[in-house]
């Protein structure tokens, strides 16, 4: 079974109708909807007048939801003061035990959006419609990074939802006025919050404060990527709590705290079946190094510095150590590999841009190459990267496949689509890619919306587009037909047992022997096989106390062995008997037993519906201590045909590879990358 972050809701309305009057807005319709959303803040904000709303909940043309206190407003009372702001405005009582009032969805979020109401006695005006929550890395000098948590329905069934966690970067004003003056007007109208010193909750600004005193959400930089935490950390307890998933994993510990009387999350689990172990079958590491050997590999410095020609001396050595020695310093036909500053520095030192818009070139920039300790590192992932560039650019300028052994014996169309908003219209343009039985490749642009293919291809993307899933790549072939789309699901480890193992483990917390005796006797009782080796240990026991890591670990060449190998069954048993039967982590497993879910290929079944399978792509070799970024689960949607076992061969082969993603698989078929490169290209010439 595999861990996601849906859930079914279980909402006792009987128990939120007894401790809580909900009131639903109807704003006056004016077609403005910026203006609508003004006039209703102003009535808002003064809220407090009567008594602070709890919490909010905005719906894009479409109602407000409040909730407060039992007893603290009527109904009379609200319509009042909303008319002295929004005159049109009707208020009414929320039924909440009608759907078409209010799903069972925008219920739940409601509550949630309570919960920091729920977390102090003084309670106050909560307005700004969201639920945010942070870490200890959140809070910088000029920066909060806030993480908000929303509820987005099912499409399958209205008790079902996602949980989903977005992060967002709240600035300093003064700074984002000091650095985008152009911009002043623009910014001095986004709305202000700032970090309330109760604790970690991010509000609204209701009364005026200095541009030093609060935050909009605007970068300081235009295109400035923040820090924000990885999805899974697992280190130590500290990193866990940090990232996003340690986050989740509170937010549900929250939800049960203060909100289990009215609202519980049940997580829901998928089955799932193991989808693919190893690469497809793509070109061997000799036929590529052969092929830059023939073709010759050219080394181009642009920064021309003394630090520079070690870059590319050490670049050179990278190369002969992968069996590549025809090596020139200068530019060639193809396969040039460029050394130049990056973008920022043209910018700070007034030269020329030096990236050149060439299928024969792939660049490295100097400053990739400096060390955080100012040394000089080109990494081995870097010279890879550069290797499979150049030769998926060798593919697009011949226009055909020479990397992977294309064997499908009919033609393929691969469609992606892109949008984009330009003088306040939305510009949709589709891009094909026909790949023919020899591997051959036709690239086309479709941007007249009155042509035939072009609506063909917008009914598709547009009809198969919900708040849960975005359509990424159509795949058409005779006799098939599939629509690959993303989706807001993700899959979760099991929060509960890794926080409990990673609280649990010390490396250097200490074990009794007689309590370590006691559990490896009862561990003889039900493993009978191994009690030679445990009486061996016994027999060894000569310590009154011992480390936990001095028990079970994996044995290294440094310091004295453990009483059992880890690696070995034995050690996994007693390890796990200790868990199970007395609550004792004498090594945590996380890779083996909590993250292992992270590795390879899975397919998760649609019981319901045969048209539609589910797939999530992990990663290759087991995961370190980090995940940079949540596996998404992506959704097949089959449109012609059936997904028999030859086409579904074909799709999955596509995401086994290890040149798009450096050695690990692609989440989508490798072909998505050729599009990009084709689109790259044509965009530049």
């Amino acid at each position: 079974m595999i861990k996601t972050n849906k859930v079914k809701l279980e909402i006792h309305y009987d128990h939120i109708i007894h401790d809580y009057d909900l009131y639903k807005i109807q704003p006056i319709q004016t077609g403005d909807k910026d203006e609508e959303k003004c006039v209703m803040k102003r009535s808002l904000e003064k809220l407090d007048q009567l008594s602070p709303v709890l919490a909010v909940l905005y719906r894009y043309k479409g109602p407000v939801y409040l909730i407060f206190e039992k007893g603290r407003v009527c109904l009379e009372d609200l319509q009042s003061h909303i008319n002295q702001y929004d005159k049109g405005a009707f208020v009414e009582t929320l039924d909440i035990n009608d759907p078409l009032s209010i799903t069972p969805t925008e219920l739940s979020q409601l509550l949630i959006n309570m919960l920091p109401n729920m977390e102090f006695s003084q309670k106050f005006n909560n307005i700004s419609g969201r639920y945010f929550s942070f870490n200890q890395k959140s809070f910088k000098k000029d920066c909060i990074l806030a993480y908000h948590i929303s509820l987005i329905e099912s499409e399958t069934s209205k008790q079902e939802c996602m949980v989903y966690m977005e992060g967002e970067s709240y600035h300093r004003l003064s700074k984002v006025l000091e650095y985008n003056n152009k911009y002043r007007n623009d910014i001095l109208k986004l709305p202000r919050y700032y970090k309330s010193n109760e604790g970690y909750v991010l509000r609204r600004c209701l009364t005026p404060l200095s541009t030093d005193q609060c935050f909009v959400r605007r970068s300081v930089y235009r295109r400035q990527r923040e820090d924000f935490v990885n999805s899974l950390d697992i280190h130590d307890i500290q990193g866990f709590e940090n990232s996003k998933c340690g986050m989740l994993h509170q937010f549900y510990i929250d939800v049960d705290l203060h909100l289990n009387d009215y609202v519980q999350l049940h997580p829901i689990d998928l089955d799932n079946e193991q989808m693919a172990n190893t690469y497809s079958d793509f070109l061997s590491q000799d036929y590529i190094k052969n092929l830059y050997n023939d073709l010759g590999v050219h080394l181009i410095d642009h920064v021309n510095n003394s630090s520079s020609k070690k870059m590319i001396d050490l670049i050179a050595s990278k190369l002969n150590d992968r069996g590549i020695v025809n090596i020139h310093h200068d530019k060639g036909k193809q396969f040039n590999i460029a050394l130049i500053h990056n973008q920022k520095y043209c910018k700070n030192n007034k030269i020329p841009d030096q990236h050149v818009s060439d299928l024969n070139f792939q660049h490295i920039t100097y400053e990739t190459c400096i060390a955080r300790d100012n040394t000089i590192d080109v990494g081995d992932n870097i010279v890879d990267r550069i290797l499979m560039e150049l030769l998926i650019k060798r593919d697009i300028a011949n226009r055909s496949i020479s990397i992977y052994h294309w064997d499908w014996d009919k033609p393929v169309e691969y469609v992606t689509r892109e949008s984009e908003r330009r003088d306040n219209k939305r510009i949709t343009k589709y891009f094909l890619l026909s790949v023919f039985p020899d591997g051959s490749m036709d690239y086309y642009k479709i941007e007249d919306d009155t042509s035939e293919l072009y609506q063909r291809y917008e009914s598709v993307f547009t009809n198969y587009k919900s708040s849960v899933y975005e359509p990424e790549l159509l795949i058409s072939t005779p006799n098939h037909q599939v629509l690959i789309s993303n989706s807001k699901m993700m899959v979760l480890p099991d929060l509960k047992e890794l926080d409990f193992r990673l609280n649990a483990y010390r490396k250097d917390k200490e074990i009794s022997k007689s309590k370590l005796t006691r559990l490896l006797n009862s561990f003889v009782e039900t493993n009978e096989e191994y009690r030679e080796e445990i009486e061996r240990i016994l027999k060894s026991l000569n310590k009154n106390t011992y480390q936990y890591q001095e028990v079970a670990r994996r044995v290294t060449k440094a310091g004295n062995p453990p009483l059992m190998n880890l690696a070995t069954s034995l050690g996994r048993k007693f390890v796990k008997h200790c868990r199970d039967t007395s609550r004792i982590v004498l090594n945590p497993c996380l890779k083996s037993d909590v993250v292992k879910v992270f590795q390879h290929i899975y397919t998760l079944k649609d019981e319901e519906d045969s048209n539609k399978l589910y797939y999530y792509v992990g990663k290759k070799e087991p995961m370190k201590f980090t995940l940079v970024n949540a596996c998404h689960i992506r959704r097949i949607t089959v449109l012609e045909g059936a997904l028999d076992d030859d086409f579904k061969k074909f799709i999955f082969d596509q995401l086994s590879v290890n040149f798009i993603r450096n050695n690990d698989y692609t989440v989508v078929p490798f072909l998505r990358k050729y599009i990009e490169e084709f689109k790259r290209l044509n965009k530049d010439s």
